[in-house]
């Protein structure tokens, strides 16, 4: 028969480890949502293009924002 292990036995996990791994999670979760989010837009009125929020000029038709 193989010998059972005592019961105090069971090593126990280093508290540092556990928050590595946590905030290393946490970072790729904000790494992921800031690779997959679209930048905000708004319709062109010359054209009806989607355009971001901070351009200036429209690329399909040129018009210009305010």
């Amino acid at each position: 028969m193989w010998p059972r292990p005592a019961a105090g036995t069971l090593r126990t996990v280093n508290p540092l480890v556990l928050y590595v791994v946590f905030v290393a999670v946490a970072v790729g979760f904000a790494l992921a949502a800031m690779i997959t989010a679209r930048p905000l837009a708004r319709s062109c009125p010359g054209c009806d293009a989607d355009v971001r929020l901070d351009a200036h000029v429209c690329r399909s038709c040129g018009y210009r924002f305010a």
